[in-house]
């Protein structure tokens, strides 16, 4: 008897380790990720970022970009 799991459950985000300097420590962590999605939304819903929409909160995320990123599911 076949499982059937549909491929966009049970993904996760992380930093690749050995980026820039300046990554925030709790960027490093395993978080939750939507897929398809982006980076961006699976950090804010794991509330490692601030809403990109208020005040300065553009800028201050910059590092994201500069951080290389892998998303990770498994199958049986």
């Amino acid at each position: 008897m076949s499982s059937y799991r549909p491929l966009h459950d049970g993904w996760t985000l992380s930093a690749v380790p050995g980026g820039p300097a300046d990554v925030p420590a709790p960027a490093i962590a395993t978080v939750a990720a939507t897929v398809p999605g982006c980076v961006h939304t699976d950090l804010l819903a794991a509330g490692l970022i601030d809403d990109p929409y208020l005040d300065d909160n553009e800028r201050r995320p910059a590092w994201i970009g500069r951080t290389a990123w892998a998303y990770r599911t498994s199958f049986a």
